[in-house]
């Protein structure tokens, strides 16, 4: 508890930084703080979304059919031209890595699927042009809402948040257009196994930061259990982006329950053990730097000044990035840590080159990026060992 109570001024001070956060975007965990109380508007009444479809079909009509809660859309002779299908607020509650992903389905005249519209949304754009070019927007062009309701689009590995919540979303809103909210759902094998597999992984780094001693031998494992599947297989990082994100639109505790799993376990261990648990037993990029570094024994010795100076770094970092998004400034938080390689068919250029450059440096210094700059082992650091104080029996390695 002492322990604890020494950390707690660097505590506020974060916790500080997240409500500021949380008040520049007008809400918490999906929840509006506005003073003035929102009334909920559905999307054809929106100004804004009247202005996305008036832009999108110049010189067209729009009229609400309140029996299916569409918008019909007609030119100006008069005659249909497409029925419009909005996402939100019927699907509001399904939420993305980002929050609710919006969308328009454009049924044509012949009642099939034309094409469906993205709405702005606070996605990763490199997750959602990956999508694109990958053609996912289109899986379900050409046919009728029932065949759409009844066709199997499987989530994007590498983007799985984001596609689970369109393919959700989708499911949802044509069940109302159709009226069969009642239909049975069919459970995502694919994603049960994959939670599975997240799970065990979860278990080894639990037991491995547990008995760390009896597991040393075993340590190559965990490192390649942590790449392959944090990393590759599920895509699932704790960063500032996903702080962040969860901060201003929530969690989805069933969609994401492994990663709600790791982040608890990532905050709670470090503040009443005093030792790391996601940079050390958890971290897929930690782990591809440690055995990085297993490349040659010899490493470069900094000056003690310079590690001194290093060491605030990520400090300085992680602050600058929250206050630049305390203060407006946007910014795509994944484009400045380099986890997103792992999800390479929608990372950006940004996140390759600062994966690659610290890794090579991995080689020659001691996990270079986990060190000096990783303003999510900033965070974590902050919940493990006082700050302000020097105490050192309260800190453990």
């Amino acid at each position: 508890m002492k322990s604890i109570l020494l950390k707690l001024p660097q505590i506020l001070i974060l916790l500080a930084m997240f409500v500021i956060i949380g008040l520049g975007e007008g809400q918490f965990f999906n929840k509006s703080i506005a003073i003035a109380k929102k009334t909920e508007k559905s999307v054809s009444q929106n100004s804004d979304t009247l202005a996305f479809l008036q832009a999108y079909f110049p010189d067209h009509t729009f009229a609400s059919q309140t029996e299916t809660n569409s918008i019909i859309v007609k030119n100006k002779s008069g005659d249909f031209v497409a029925e419009l299908l909005c996402s939100s607020p019927t699907c509001k509650e399904i939420s993305g890595f980002g929050g609710e992903v919006p969308f328009i389905i454009v049924l044509n005249n012949k009642n099939t699927i034309e094409k469906l519209i993205l709405l702005p949304n606070s996605e990763t754009p490199g997750w959602v042009s990956g999508l694109e070019e990958m053609g996912f927007f289109n899986s379900w062009n050409g046919l009728t809402p029932a065949e759409a309701l009844n066709k199997k689009v499987d989530a994007v590995t590498g983007s799985t948040y984001t596609s689970t919540a369109v393919i959700n979303s989708m499911s949802k809103r044509l069940s109302v257009y159709t009226s069969s909210l009642e239909q049975k759902k069919s459970i995502d094998t694919k994603r049960l196994l994959t939670n599975g597999i997240v799970l065990l992984a979860i278990l080894f780094a639990l037991i491995s930061f547990l008995f760390p001693a009896k597991l040393k031998k075993v340590r190559w494992l965990l490192h390649l259990s942590n790449i392959g599947i944090f990393g590759f297989i599920a895509g699932d990082f704790l960063s500032v982006a996903f702080f962040h994100n969860t901060i201003i639109h929530g969690i989805d505790p069933v969609i994401k329950l492994t990663l709600l799993i790791v982040c608890t376990l990532s905050v709670l261990l470090p503040l009443f053990t005093n030792k790391s648990f996601y940079c050390h037993y958890a971290c897929p990029y930690g782990s591809l730097q440690d055995l990085a570094g297993k490349i040659t024994r010899k490493k470069l010795r900094l000056p003690q000044g310079l590690y001194k100076v290093l060491r605030w770094v990520p400090y300085v970092y992680l602050f600058i990035l929250l206050i630049l998004v305390a203060s407006g400034v946007k910014l795509v938080l994944e484009d400045f840590q380099p986890f997103m390689a792992f999800s390479y068919k929608f990372a950006a250029v940004s996140a390759f080159v600062m994966a690659g450059g610290f890794l090579v440096l991995a080689v020659f210094m001691s996990k270079p990026w986990c060190l000096y700059f990783c303003p999510t082992g900033a965070l974590f650091e902050i919940l493990r060992k006082p700050l302000f104080f020097k105490n050192k029996k309260h800190v453990k390695k």
